[in-house]
């Protein structure tokens, strides 16, 4: 990497894009960061559910009461006092985003729109958004740029069966597509591909004592997605224990999963 290598990275918040920048701070990449108005958009998404669900109440006047700051874990990464700036804008905000790709050599576009019903409201903004981005980019003379997008891209997953792929991998996926000059092309990112029932009994077999499905209705058949492609560029990921355990032990410490005791994940 050359000196003081500037990228810019759309929807920084985002739980994908955190991971990201998270990893080019540690690289030393100085980081452009787009990020939502945290106060503004929770009113807006207020307001919308509001006029959707509830018409006689749209008239109501909302006012939000919050002293945590969405994007305040961005701030806490190793590195990001010098070296990461954020661009309060939206996918829909075209100078603003010319002004956060603004002086950037590269640009990771992570953030997609969050709808509250309804593909079409997905696609016609995240369509919308991906073209400003580009021609953003047009603008300020990038020289790379890396689209992510969902997996349900390329196909979807309503059969039963799941795609996964651990989000530290995911992110180091990304890194290695911008790193490397000889990446072109499409890459899918996925690592594992398991059954909701396959899944719980393995969770089970971990952690035994909370509550799981007892039906399932799923389809015996495969996604047919591959990451070959991208392991030949030099991509490795971990193994599905690994991620389970992990991302278990991550809910109970935040106190988004709660048992009755104590439970360590039993030894194979």
């Amino acid at each position: 990497m050359g000196e003081e290598q500037r990228v810019c990275v759309t929807g920084a918040g985002g739980y994908l894009a955190s991971w990201v920048v998270k990893s080019l701070l540690s690289e030393g990449y100085v980081i452009h960061g787009t990020v939502r108005d945290p106060s503004n958009f929770s009113e807006l998404v207020l307001e919308r559910i509001f006029a959707c669900y509830f018409p006689k109440l749209a008239s109501f006047e909302f006012v939000l009461f919050s002293g945590d700051d969405k994007n305040a874990h961005l701030m806490k990464l190793e590195k990001a006092s010098e070296n990461l700036k954020l661009f309060k804008t939206d996918l829909l905000d075209y100078e603003g985003l010319c002004a956060a790709i603004d002086g950037c050599v590269g640009v990771l576009h992570i953030a997609s729109p969050v709808p509250l019903r309804g593909s079409v409201e997905l696609m016609q903004p995240a369509i919308t958004g991906t073209k400003n981005v580009l021609n953003a980019c047009l603008k300020a003379k990038v020289k790379k740029v890396v689209v992510v997008s969902s997996i349900d891209g390329c196909q979807s997953a309503d059969n039963g069966v799941l795609a996964f792929v651990d989000v530290r991998d995911a992110a180091a996926a990304v890194l290695l597509v911008y790193d490397k000059a000889e990446a072109e092309g499409r890459y899918i990112i996925s690592s594992h591909e398991i059954g909701t029932q396959d899944l719980v009994k393995k969770l089970k077999s971990f952690y035994p004592n909370y509550n799981y499905p007892k039906s399932f209705n799923e389809v015996e058949t495969k996604m047919n997605v591959s990451s070959v492609k991208l392991q030949y560029l030099g991509w490795k990921y971990r193994p599905l224990e690994e991620t389970l355990v992990d991302a278990v032990n991550n809910y109970e410490e935040t106190g988004t999963l709660f048992i009755t005791s104590s439970l360590e994940p039993r030894k194979s």
